[in-house]
C-alpha cells in the first residue's frame, strides 16, 4: 500500500517538473528573436548616429548612445587626411564639427550587439568638410573587410535611405570578407555644404576567444585634366586584385577611366572575439 502511494507521489513530481521545464521551453522560445529582427533593432541604432553628428557628437558621445542602446565591447579608430589624401593626424575624441575646412576624418568602429546574442556591427563612417571640388571624378568607394573564417555575413546597410547617394557597390566578395560601398561625392548640396556618411555591416562570430582585425579603406576619385565631369558611375572593382584591403578579408583592385586618378586611405583594427 505505501508502494503504491509513494509510486503515486513520485509520478506527480515527475509530472509537476515537467510543466516546469515545459514552461521554461516556452518562455525562452518566445524571448529568442530571428535574425531579421536583430538586423533591425541594430540598423535602427546605426542610423540614429548620423543624426548625432549633425548635433556636433564627439566619439565619446557615440559610445554613450551605443551603450545606451544596448551595445557592448565598442572600439573606434579615427583618422584624418587633408586634400591630397596625405594622413595629418589622429584623435579619437574629436567632434566632426571641429574639422578645418581642407580635412577628411574618417571613424572604423566595431561593436557587439549585446551579451545575448554574438553579432558584431563594423561602421565605416566618413566626414567631408571641403566644399566644392575644382575637378570632380566618378563615385568614391568605401570597403569595409574582416575576417570570413571568423564571422559569417548576416546584412548591411548605409546612412541613407537614398541609395543614389551612398550603397553597396559590389557584394562579390561578401562570402570572402569585404563589402564595398559607393559615395557620390559631387551631389551639388553635399559638396557645397559638406556631409557625414557611413556605412555598415552585420556579422556573426562563428569563432569566440580569438584576435581578429576588421579594416576600411576609403578611396577618393578625382579628374586629372582640369575638366569638371560629375559621372555617375563608380569605378571597377576586380577582386582579383590586392591594391586595397590587405589588411582583413578579400582584397580588390579598381581601374578607373583614362583622365581619372585616385588616392586612397585605410586602417585596421585589433580586436578579441568575445561573449
Amino acid at each position: 500500500m505505501k508502494g503504491k502511494v509513494l509510486l503515486k507521489r513520485l509520478s506527480a513530481l515527475l509530472l509537476i517538473i515537467s510543466f516546469v521545464f515545459i514552461g521554461l521551453a516556452s518562455t525562452v522560445s518566445a524571448n529568442e528573436k530571428t535574425e531579421e529582427e536583430i538586423q533591425e533593432e541594430i540598423h535602427d541604432v546605426m542610423s540614429g548616429i548620423k543624426d548625432l553628428r549633425a548635433e556636433g557628437a564627439t566619439n565619446e558621445d557615440i559610445k554613450k548612445y551605443l551603450k545606451k542602446n544596448g551595445h557592448v565591447d565598442t572600439k573606434v579608430k579615427s583618422w584624418k587626411v587633408d586634400k591630397e589624401g596625405n594622413r595629418i593626424s589622429q584623435d579619437n575624441d574629436m567632434s566632426t564639427n571641429a574639422l578645418d575646412k581642407s580635412d577628411r576624418k574618417l571613424n572604423l568602429w566595431a561593436t557587439r550587439h549585446d551579451r545575448q546574442y554574438n553579432y558584431w556591427i563594423v561602421y565605416a563612417e566618413v566626414t567631408d568638410d571641403w566644399g566644392d571640388e575644382d575637378y570632380p571624378g566618378s563615385d568614391d568607394l568605401v570597403s569595409i573587410h574582416w575576417d570570413p573564417d571568423v564571422f559569417r555575413f548576416s546584412d548591411e546597410n548605409v546612412s541613407e535611405t537614398n541609395r543614389d547617394w551612398i550603397g553597396l557597390a559590389s557584394s562579390a566578395g561578401i562570402n570572402n570578407g569585404a563589402a564595398v560601398f559607393y559615395l557620390d561625392d559631387n551631389d551639388v548640396f553635399r559638396s557645397t555644404n559638406g556631409y557625414t556618411a557611413s556605412a555598415w555591416v552585420i556579422l556573426e562570430a562563428e569563432q569566440t576567444g580569438v584576435m581578429t582585425n576588421t579594416g576600411m579603406d576609403f578611396i577618393h576619385t578625382f579628374n586629372q585634366e582640369n575638366e569638371t565631369e560629375n559621372l555617375s558611375y563608380h569605378a571597377n572593382i576586380d577582386f582579383g586584385g590586392s591594391e586595397f584591403g590587405g589588411g582583413a578579408g578579400a582584397s580588390y583592385s579598381i581601374s578607373t577611366s583614362y583622365d581619372e586618378t585616385y588616392w586612397s586611405t585605410a586602417d585596421t583594427y585589433e580586436f578579441l572575439t568575445s561573449w
